[in-house]
């Protein structure tokens, strides 16, 4: 079924996981323990889990493998923002769905990672993901998933952030043509998802809205996802918190800002959680 996909989660590429983690933690994030993927991938990672059902991730290639190379071309690039996931409830239906318009997704991989559990025991968290060409996809990196056990991934534990996070709350991609991104977000979302405002499109998921818009100072050509947003509390407090711990940020019209040079390369904005995006 169209319009019904959402963004499921943003993945923030580092090349020093550890350091992404303490990065974030000093934003006011809990990210979960160390998650180490499936040998063949390679890839370990930081989960930031949201109460709003949706989640950002820091992940960083362990040990080169086939099939992280794609990462590892990325990383040679830049540390940042360079991948939007989007909510599937069956991989393999919307791998079809693509295909009948014209796309080329790879096959539905399956992978797990292990989680320790609340109650002391461990346990592995399943997921199907397919991955988009991003020939096809306007170059901006596109991953459908699907959860198979997303009770051992929201973790109520993990979702305690000491900033009052509560959720996504919008994505921006820098995109020198926004329209090239259009064609697979009207396929997974609905052509009615899709709206335009000068050079601007902008895409209403399920869940978050995700614009694409032209470079502006200081941003990168793109295409690349570049700055999200994060719904907390009380953006007031977030702005004490990074005053008292000394790291730089601006409030502008009541939204709290960090540049990327403090985010391993993510432009990050703190809003209101009943703020519109």
């Amino acid at each position: 079924m169209t319009g019904t996909i959402g963004v499921d989660h943003l993945v923030i590429l580092v090349r020093d996981l550890e350091a992404a983690r303490a990065t974030y933690e000093r934003l006011g994030f809990h990210p979960a323990p160390l998650g180490r993927h499936s040998d063949h991938l390679g890839t370990g990672n930081h989960c930031v889990m949201l109460p709003a059902g949706d989640y950002f991730e820091v992940l960083s290639v362990l040990n080169p493998t086939p099939a992280n190379e794609v990462w590892r071309r990325m990383l040679d690039d830049r540390e940042g923002l360079h991948l939007v996931v989007m909510r599937s409830a069956d991989v393999a239906a919307d791998c079809r769905r693509l295909a009948d318009a014209g796309f080329t997704p790879e096959p539905p991989l399956a992978f797990s990672r292990p989680v320790r559990r609340s109650d002391g025991g461990s346990a592995e968290a399943a997921f199907v993901v397919s991955r988009l060409p991003a020939g096809q996809t306007g170059g901006v990196a596109v991953m459908i998933c699907q959860h198979d056990t997303p009770e051992l991934v929201w973790l109520p534990e993990l979702m305690d952030h000491a900033n009052g996070a509560r959720g996504l709350a919008a994505l921006h991609v820098v995109h020198p043509d926004p329209e090239a991104a259009v064609p697979v977000f009207e396929v997974l979302c609905g052509k009615d998802a899709v709206s335009r405002d000068g050079g601007r499109v902008t895409v209403r998921t399920a869940t978050i809205p995700i614009t694409f818009a032209p470079a502006r100072t200081g941003e990168p050509a793109g295409p690349a996802p570049f700055a999200m947003a994060v719904r907390v509390a009380d953006p007031d407090a977030v702005a004490a918190r990074l005053a008292r711990d000394g790291i730089p940020h601006r409030v502008e019209d009541g939204a709290v800002h960090v540049r990327p040079d403090h985010t391993h390369g993510v432009a990050l904005a703190f809003v209101a959680q009943t703020a519109a995006p």
